[in-house]
């Protein structure tokens, strides 16, 4: 064990591990729309997107335990490390014995074992092999793959056609999947331009990097600004601000990123209040903005009466999904009369339609009102009016202030999450889960600080993540945020020395430490 343990320490592969924990699964269903095969029930993409991940979780499992055999992690990174994959075991199995295993749990479980955890150990092995720099490395190259994507889904927005004859969409990968998919190759992408580091392709050095990056961050910017992905937008602007601070700060390179970030902000301006082509979804801001300008929070049209009937949704107990609400009124009645459309004579009958008023049931005619108005709301709701979600999350938490709902509880009554994890985690956990799971992030902040601030690619690194801490109070699911994971795995494993090399013959004796001090 110890063997296979110190190769996976030692594995040139390893520095894999930590760019792909935010891109991995959109780059295989990249590399399935060039073959031809990004359908959604394709059984050849399903299965090769299966076992992608399951060898990458293996892997990155592997590298967990290279890092707590040989990374030489002192109690004080052991521990928190250990409170996070607790809090999370805890938390599925609170849902599991609440909700029993339903479509929701399942789908978390799986999105939580394939991807977060995964995520998780790439940060921890990332700290302890202190592999910053090459992350953006790595990361730049692993663009690269998705660059004729993009191109290719600027030609299906502007032209309203690709390859495949699919319209804008790149098949599975719709306009909000493919926007967030280039997100971290665009932010790696200006680190590289920044520091002016030599880029190789096909093992070559190119004779003008600093060129080919230039129209790659450009070809990248102008396809999310054509997806129209709000979300997007906002972690990249944010970023630039973060990004033009610490380099104001740090005294680097201020007056490129000053330059950089202002003509990529102008581009997205001028695209939203100017001028831009038919097929770009820019115009999806106006929505937001509208609502802006009256003080209110609207991502989506929506039923005006809908903020009326949040308390009623509240204040209504069950664990189904809105969804499923209005397939059970609490009508015991109703499923006895599908067998009279059967009977021919009923069409015929004037008198059957107005049976249900003869009884003179008070509790009839007030039954159909409510199916209305669980159905308006539903709909805002699987739309994502973030609005809503959130007003619903805040007040689901001052029902339950200290326990929650219970973790997947929002889902499973609603049928969608808030789309804010620090919302998410109030109304599901309470006050119980929420303040020592902000702890540990505050942990890993402070850690990230102390002993890599002044680390430039570490720094990077942060600034990095920023964009995703933007996106996390916009979107995504606390119970499979990859990013989440990964930058409580980095920080809080994050040492303020070199980790030195263990040989490969993985002696854990005093022999293999002698050798290991020796190199």
């Amino acid at each position: 064990m110890d063997r296979i343990l110190s190769k996976v320490w030692n594995s040139r592969y390893g520095k894999y591990l930590l760019p792909l924990s935010f891109c991995v699964g959109n780059l295989i269903n990249v590399m399935f729309y060039y073959l031809g095969l990004a359908f959604e029930d394709n059984i050849a993409r399903q299965a090769a997107f299966i076992i992608g991940n399951v060898l990458f979780t293996l892997f990155a499992f592997a590298a967990l335990l290279s890092v707590l055999r040989f990374g030489q992690l002192k109690l004080r990174a052991l521990l928190p490390l250990g409170v996070v994959l607790l809090f999370f075991a805890g938390c599925y199995i609170r849902a599991l014995m609440s909700f029993g295993v339903t479509g929701t749990w399942a789908h978390h479980a799986g999105q939580f074992v394939f991807f977060s955890f995964p995520a998780f150990c790439a940060g921890v092995y990332a700290a302890a092999k202190r592999q910053e720099s090459s992350f953006f490395d790595t990361l730049e190259h692993l663009g690269l793959f998705a660059a004729p994507a993009a191109l290719i889904y600027l030609n299906g927005a502007v032209f309203n056609c690709n390859p495949f004859n699919w319209g804008g969409d790149l098949g599975i990968l719709n306009y909000m999947t493919f926007s967030y998919t280039l997100m971290p190759f665009l932010l790696a992408m200006i680190f590289q331009f920044l520091e002016k580091k030599p880029l190789t392709l096909f093992r070559r050095a190119l004779k003008y990097p600093q060129r080919v990056r230039g129209l790659l961050i450009a070809l990248y910017w102008i396809a999310i600004i054509a997806a129209g992905t709000r979300g997007t937008y906002f972690c990249v602007i944010g970023f630039f601000i973060c990004l033009v601070l610490s380099s104001c700060l740090h005294r680097e390179s201020r007056q490129k990123s000053a330059i950089l970030s202002a003509a990529m902000t102008f581009v997205l301006c001028f695209n939203i209040f100017v001028y831009a082509p038919q097929g770009f979804n820019t115009s999806r801001m106006s929505i937001f903005l509208q609502g802006v300008s009256k003080g209110e929070l609207v991502t989506t049209d929506e039923d005006p009466k809908v903020s009326g009937k949040i308390d009623d949704l509240v204040k209504a107990d069950g664990d189904h999904q809105i969804a499923n609400r209005p397939e059970t009124p609490s009508e015991p009645d109703t499923p006895a009369e599908p067998d009279t459309p059967a009977e021919p004579d009923t069409p015929t009958e004037p008198d059957v339609p107005t049976e249900p008023d003869t009884p003179a049931e008070p509790d009839t005619p007030a039954e159909p009102d409510a199916p209305p108005q669980e159905d308006s709301a539903e709909e805002n709701i699987q739309i994502g009016s973030r609005g809503t979600l959130f007003k619903l999350a805040i007040k689901e938490f001052q029902k339950s202030p200290i326990t929650g709902m219970g973790p997947m509880g929002y889902t499973v009554k609603y049928g969608m999450y808030p789309h804010n994890i620090p919302l998410e985690l109030l109304c599901e956990t309470g006050l119980a889960g929420f303040v020592p799971l902000m702890l540990l992030i505050l942990w890993a902040i402070v850690n990230l600080l102390r002993f890599g601030w002044k680390q430039k690619y570490v720094r990077y690194f942060f600034l990095f993540l920023t964009a995703y801490v933007i996106q996390a109070n916009i979107s995504g699911n606390l119970w499979y945020c990859s990013p989440l994971l990964c930058a409580l795995g980095y920080g809080l494993a994050l040492p303020d020395r070199e980790c030195r090399r263990v040989p490969d013959s993985g002696a854990p004796g005093k022999e293999a430490a002698a050798s290991a001090d020796r190199s």
